[in-house]
């Protein structure tokens, strides 16, 4: 829904974006949607990639 609107904020006030979605539609911003939402679960559908990896640095100073 904010990218929807923010898109709506500046097709009313920027004339070079009104071009745009006149010649490419509306769907390029359904696209642009999809990649944000890609890169926001990406570390989410893995988890592994989640999960902080330990890095043992100073591993033996409570020795």
């Amino acid at each position: 829904m904010v990218i929807e609107v923010a898109f709506l904020a500046i097709f009313f006030f920027v004339p070079f974006v009104r071009v745009l979605a006149v010649i490419f539609g509306f769907s390029w911003i359904t696209y642009a949607k999809s990649l944000v939402f890609l890169k926001a679960f990406d570390k989410f559908s893995d988890p592994a990639k989640a999960m902080e990896q330990p890095t043992y640095v100073n591993s033996s100073a409570s020795l």
